[in-house]
């Protein structure tokens, strides 16, 4: 790795061409981002001579030969890796003060034709071509207005407009979207037209700006850190971008992956690639909305778990996916890269919304495998009873049957085992954490097999409880008030599978009134109960001490649960079960509908019932 902090002036020499790669994502940065130049920009031109250049962050180009950085005396062309956002913005606030300065009558030596030629995204290039011309007065180009790159010079534009008071700001100034000249006046109209408004009468005014020294300023004093990345000798450009720009990265650990992979193919080969494959099914992924972590994330997460590398690398976190893969990826050429982008990565990325339960259809590159409603509905209880902790299996195996390489008895059978694997733990009271872990270890071992009794004999090695520390503990501790209403409504859903074999309902968790829940028959505030306890002759202390037994849960509408959750016994059985005559009874719930009365001894029976049943479907 070759690296020299280099000024704007030097970055943007006329001898330097740049050029976004298709793969790239386009120009993405906002107002905050826009702000934090300017800010910096106007601070800098008070800042003591002498003192360093300010660091805008770095620069990481691909490798030439006969590599030269920018600003050396000859024409070199780069590719940009990674930069491109903070460069196309630094262009476009230079383009702003230049063009400002000139409708403003003031002189300023600065002639944006002569910057370095970027070549960005094509998305982005008209609207960057309009802001360098400073056409974006033209009714042709009004459409281009909510483009992102002239969005960002239309705001610089409004910075300059308004004075050094709004420049020094260190948030993002309130700003209104721009509308045709024609039909709303001129820009500058437009502006003090809001800010004559309440909501515009906030935003900071001042002197008028001075272009030239600010235009000055960004091309002296402030610099990138320019850098030659070669992928067979440096580290990953995940690695190295983290290390030097730390948390301000904009980029996503699957960006990351993306640039380094496509960066060491031919250049036509990566086009033709990612339009025709990767683009889209690296859409479906950012797509999936996820609560704790980026979906791109934990998608790399899962795979790089599936792909067993817990058993090369020793170590995965999250966190470090991109430099995960470069890992894995370090000594593959580019036929290697080919083949594993199309017949690994690829597929397992269209495969990942199928198991996070986007979707039931695998769909890449024109191919459309339907997903067996077995497999589906495993899945779906894979992901209830711990949300993502088993993906990794999951992937594997729908990627697998995606390409042909497993059978769809397969599938099933191995999600099979994955859902016996997690609940046999659950109904053991184990502890879940670090589920994660175990799972990792247990791919790191199985190492990419495709037969599901390896899988077995993995799971079985782990964490596999006996029948008889079930049995225990369903009695001695009920332990379901930990598990949460999804993962306990996946383990009802499998004992009734059991009990009502093929074409049983498939029931899931939901929270309207003709969808299902689950309900504690004896219930959490069982003053109602009170008189008919005693009668029966039970005793509270024990009925309470079965309150989140196995025994006493019921899958029940959200109606039902509303209306009679905390009634009486009779009051329960009195109300439907069931959204519609034409569900048919749950086997699960035949039990406690035909008792008369509803003591410990009913909910131990029931228990023992179900965890019969239960071992019966997660043992083999």
């Amino acid at each position: 790795m070759q690296g020299n902090p280099r000024s704007i002036a030097n970055i943007l020499n006329a001898s330097s061409a740049y050029r976004i790669p298709p793969y790239q994502r386009a120009y993405q940065w906002e107002a905050e981002r826009w702000q934090g130049l300017a800010h910096d920009v106007q601070q800098l031109t008070m800042k003591p001579k002498g003192d360093p250049p300010h660091w805008l962050g770095i620069l990481l180009l691909s490798d030439d030969t006969g590599t030269k950085h920018p600003g050396d005396d000859s024409v070199q062309s780069y590719t940009v890796i990674d930069g491109q956002q903070r460069l196309t913005t630094t262009i476009l606030w230079l383009a702003a003060l230049a063009h400002h300065a000139k409708d403003n009558g003031r002189a300023i030596k600065l002639d944006v034709s002569k910057f370095a030629a970027l070549h960005v995204q094509e998305i982005d290039r008209l609207p960057f071509k309009v802001a360098l011309e400073g056409k974006w007065r033209l009714a042709k180009n009004a459409p281009l207005l909510g483009k992102r790159p002239l969005q960002a010079y239309a705001y610089f534009r409004y910075l300059l407009h308004l004075g050094t008071d709004a420049l020094a700001e260190e948030e993002s100034v309130k700003y209104q979207q721009l509308m045709p000249e024609k039909a709303k006046g001129s820009y500058e109209a437009q502006w003090d037209q809001f800010l004559a408004t309440k909501r515009g009468s906030g935003v900071p005014r001042g002197q008028a700006v001075d272009c030239e020294l600010l235009a000055q300023t960004t091309r002296t004093e402030m610099s990138l850190f320019s850098l030659i990345h070669d992928p067979k000798t440096d580290e990953s450009q995940a690695t190295i971008f983290d290390t030097l720009n730390g948390m301000r990265t904009p980029l996503e650990p699957l960006d990351h992956v993306r640039n380094s992979l496509f960066v060491r193919l031919p250049e036509a080969d990566a086009k033709d690639l990612y339009e025709k494959e990767w683009k889209d099914t690296e859409d479906a992924i950012r797509n999936v909305r996820m609560k704790r972590m980026a979906s791109e994330k934990v998608f790399l997460y899962d795979y790089l778990i599936a792909h067993g590398e817990k058993r090369r690398q020793k170590a995965l976190n999250a966190n470090r996916g991109a430099a995960h893969f470069s890992v894995m990826t370090r000594n593959m050429d580019g036929d290697a890269l080919l083949e594993l982008l199309r017949e690994d990565l690829l597929p397992s990325m269209a495969s990942w919304p199928v198991v996070v339960r986007q979707s039931d259809t695998y769909r890449h590159a024109g191919v459309k495998v339907e997903i067996p409603v077995a497999a589906t509905q495993l899945l779906t209880s894979l992901y209830d009873l711990s949300a993502n902790p088993a993906n990794p299996i999951a992937l594997h195996f729908v990627t697998q049957f995606a390409l042909g390489n497993v059978e769809s008895d397969e599938l099933v059978e191995a999600l099979l085992y994955a859902e016996a694997y997690i609940v046999r733990q659950m109904l053991a009271g184990k502890s879940l954490s670090p589920l994660r872990a175990r799972i990792m270890d247990v791919m790191g071992k199985f190492d990419r097999s495709i037969v599901p009794a390896d899988l077995l004999t993995e799971l079985q090695a782990s964490v596999w409880p006996t029948d008889d520390e079930i049995k225990d503990i369903a009695h001695e501790k009920p332990a379901y008030a930990d598990l949460g209403a999804r993962p306990v409504t996946a383990i009802l859903r499998g004992i009734e599978a059991e009990l009502s074999g093929a074409g049983s309902m498939f029931f899931v968790h939901g929270k309207k009134p003709n969808e299902y829940t689950i309900e504690h028959l004896f219930p959490q505030k069982h003053a109602k109960w009170d008189a008919d306890i005693a009668a029966w002759g039970a005793d509270p202390a024990d009925m309470s001490h079965r309150l989140h037994a196995l025994g006493n849960l019921a899958v029940v509408t959200g109606a039902h649960n509303s209306a009679v959750g905390n009634s009486t016994f009779a009051d329960k059985k009195a109300y439907p079960t069931k959204p519609g005559k034409k569900v048919a009874p749950m086997a699960i719930n035949a039990g406690w509908l035909a008792e008369p009365q509803w003591t410990e001894e009913e909910i131990d029976k029931r228990t023992d019932e179900f965890i019969t049943s239960a071992l019966a479907r997660w043992s083999f």
